[in-house]
């Protein structure tokens, strides 16, 4: 259907272009918190987010050694930035990373970042 001389191609029905997001203002206390799951599902609380008390017990699963001259020209597989003087290590498969990286790690997953192995059984 052909467009009329008063219909703007860039506008949609509600008065704005289109691509541009409607925007509802919501005070903060009725704004809700939304994550996404990573197959892509809407939900209102994170998944996979441990308990304190099971993020502690994980930590405990982790060694803090020195790393040899080998490691220490290695990255962190985590973020990919050099290690410095000591890691984390992981008892049960031996891979080591940052340890501020796997503790925050633990915080949703209880396995090794590169094997998979369980850290804390």
């Amino acid at each position: 259907m052909p467009l009329q001389q008063d219909q703007n191609p860039t506008r949609n029905p509600f008065g704005t272009q289109f691509g541009t997001p409607m925007r509802i203002p919501l005070s903060p206390e009725r704004r809700p918190t939304m994550y996404v799951t990573p197959d892509g599902f809407i939900v209102d609380r994170p998944i996979g987010v441990a308990s304190e008390a099971e993020v502690q017990r994980r930590k405990a699963a982790l060694r803090i050694k020195i790393l040899t001259e080998q490691q220490h020209a290695d990255v962190c597989s985590i973020c990919l930035d050099p290690h410095i003087e000591r890691a984390a290590f992981i008892s049960i498969c031996g891979h080591y990373f940052h340890n501020s990286c796997m503790e925050r790690w633990l915080i949703e997953k209880n396995t090794c970042p590169l094997c998979n192995e369980t850290v804390a059984p």
